[in-house]
């Protein structure tokens, strides 16, 4: 049997996988608010995860590693991941080192695993081994990176109805420290109802409003916000009506979500250009090279 065939029918299958995965991420891209099926980690209740020996066996190399780790001066490294965590919602309440200990031990894992197929395969190179650990070490910046942009596109989403929630309590008599307690109680759930609950608790310690906000605006990352905590800052420095604020927010939220859509769905055609052609390419190559390998092997040249 020619391996010609098997070889052009296992490219189709990868176009076709890549064509599929390319279609999800378009999906994804266009998407303004959250998915709510999340992969294996998201769906997986917390308490399970825990309760899981492998992770319980992880968790303590994880340790470990970051007692190691607290011994070095990361500076500048440190509050950069400090930053992503803070952004992330703090997955797992994890500390900066702990997870640097998570890439370290990803890394670690990987590089091990490949190693042992250097091992076993001849003429695996070993610098697919260093290549494959540095892989390991960056892995868990992709779950990172995704809770990131789940976390503020759902702020994104509930923050114009808060926004109403906020305007509705201060036009009906209330102040803006009382009114957002409210909201906190009553708005909808998610993390934009943490930060908030967060932002009054702060303000409960001791915190000036602006320090709240400002560390609110640090924490999620995103321009809306900067702009809605700019807003709120102004209207209680210069003393003006936090009402017609927040509806001016609002509306500029709005229309700041309309704009996000429209970018996404202008990148949709160029974002499946590829797949497309890959696979069409390939559709082309079974249909005429194949017929022509086969042939050739059959004379034996």
């Amino acid at each position: 049997m020619s391996w010609y065939p098997v070889f052009f029918y296992s490219l189709s299958f990868g176009a076709a996988c890549l064509f599929a995965y390319g279609a999800y991420r378009v999906i994804k891209d266009i998407q303004q608010v959250p998915i709510e099926e999340e992969g294996w980690l998201g769906t997986m209740a917390e308490s399970s995860i825990r309760g899981n020996p492998l992770f319980r066996v992880m968790m303590f190399v994880v340790q470990l590693l970051a007692r190691i780790n607290v011994n070095w001066n990361l500076g500048a490294y440190e509050v950069l991941i400090k930053k992503k965590l803070d952004a992330a919602g703090r997955p797992w309440d994890l500390k900066p080192a702990e997870y640097l200990g998570i890439k370290e031990a990803s890394a670690i894992l990987f590089g091990m695993l490949t190693f042992g197929i250097y091992l076993l395969v001849p003429g695996f190179s070993p610098a697919l081994v260093l290549l494959v650990g540095v892989l390991g070490f960056i892995l868990p910046n992709a779950f990172v990176n995704r809770q990131i942009k789940e976390r503020q596109l759902s702020i994104l989403q509930d923050l114009p109805f808060c926004c109403d929630l906020l305007t509705l309590a201060v036009e009906a008599g209330l102040d803006f420290g009382t009114a957002l307690e409210r909201v906190v109680a009553n708005g909808p759930p998610g993390p934009l109802r943490d930060e908030f609950h967060m932002v009054v608790q702060e303000t409960k310690i001791g915190k000036t409003r602006k320090e709240a906000f400002t560390d609110f605006a640090d924490r999620v990352q995103m321009q809306e916000i900067s702009n809605f905590v700019g807003s709120i800052i102004q209207a209680d420095r210069m003393g003006t009506g936090f009402a017609a604020v927040l509806r001016i927010q609002s509306a500029q939220i709005r229309s700041s979500r309309f704009e996000r859509a429209e970018k996404a769905a202008q990148k949709v055609p160029v974002k499946i250009l590829f797949p497309i052609i890959i696979a069409n390419l390939l559709s082309i190559a079974i249909i005429l090279v194949i017929p022509l390998l086969s042939a050739i092997s059959d004379i034996g040249l």
